[in-house]
């Protein structure tokens, strides 16, 4: 057990290691149990989850990288579809492409459902940080978070290429940048990002600045880039949002901080409560990064970061 203090003066010294020094000889019982046991996962460190085919789920793990598909029926059924060179953030799919957000390379990766890379998205020249994906497959559109930039890009899929614009490989003409009405900046942080597509409504979940006394915040937008409203950590309770996920009107909400998912009915624009607490045990969380919800509504899937594996957890009598 580490403690550590901000010595004052000499006496402070003292009163430091004398604390020390009792919890080193007397560490009770009841601190070591209250530390959960943390079993091996099938997982090294999956950092984002996302919907594949009716069967799989696609995972990034951020420490092995790789990507990973995994079964919706028992998550413990893992197998390792590619590596990249590099470490993935953002994964996801689109007609049969695979696309994965590579922090290393600063770069968005487009590979064959085999794991052959067809090419590569730059930032126009500027590394770009992408956390996360979301998908309209209506209009073969791919809204990515870059948290380098602060922004949203907005990518179009045309022919057989994701473009960002008009010309064939990449433009910059189709480029959305995320702004408030009056046009001023409003992402500080933004991290995970989720659709609503029958109504062209995105959700950025934003960590804001705690050193600044900026909190975080789940921003609203049109598709346009247009912001129409937020919702606030009064409303979900979260202190590190991170990933998001949209399902049948309500907002799935990943707090890496308390280790749950807070739910929010957004036609109320009330918490409804949470899935998941912290520990071990299954239906238990360690620093999830990342939510996906079955079409159903009827079980909810956690990148479970710490403790390596993708949770699942029916949601059945736990919310309204």
């Amino acid at each position: 057990m580490a403690i550590t203090g901000k010595i004052i003066s000499g006496s402070g010294t003292l009163l430091v290691m004398v604390i020390v020094l009792f919890f080193s000889i007397h560490s009770p019982a009841s601190i070591s149990a209250a530390e959960p046991v943390i079993p091996p996962g099938p997982l090294g460190a999956p950092f984002r989850v996302a919907a594949y085919t009716e069967q799989l789920l696609l995972v990034s793990d951020y420490n092995s990288g790789s990507i990973f598909s995994v079964s919706k029926s028992d998550p413990s059924q893992v197998g390792e579809k590619f590596k990249i060179d590099g470490n993935p953030l953002a994964v996801g799919s689109l007609e049969g492409d695979i696309l994965v957000g590579n922090s290393s390379s600063g770069s968005i990766h487009v590979y064959n459902s085999v794991g052959g890379l067809e090419y590569t998205i730059d930032g126009m020249g500027i590394d770009i940080f992408p956390s996360d994906f979301a998908m309209d497959h209506q209009l073969r559109q791919v809204f990515v978070v870059d948290s380098n930039a602060h922004e949203v890009k907005v990518y179009r899929k045309k022919s057989s290429f994701l473009v960002f614009g008009k010309n064939p490989i990449v433009t910059v003409s189709q480029r959305i940048h995320f702004h408030d009405s009056f046009g001023a900046e409003v992402l500080i942080n933004p991290v995970g990002i989720a659709l609503d597509q029958s109504e062209k409504v995105v959700y950025v979940s934003d960590q804001g600045d705690p050193m600044n006394d900026v909190p975080p915040i789940i921003h609203i937008f049109t598709y346009a880039g247009l912001k129409i409203d937020e919702l606030d950590s009064t409303v979900f309770s979260d202190y590190r949002p991170r990933g998001l996920a949209y399902g049948s009107g309500k907002l799935y909400v990943t707090d890496a901080l308390t280790c749950e998912i807070a739910v929010i009915d957004l036609i109320t624009k009330t918490r409804l409560g949470t899935l998941g607490e912290y520990g071990s045990a299954p239906g238990q969380l360690m620093q999830p990064q990342d939510v996906s919800v079955d079409p159903s509504g009827e079980s909810i899937y956690v990148a479970n970061k710490r403790l390596g594996r993708i949770e699942k957890i029916v949601t059945g009598d736990l919310l309204p």
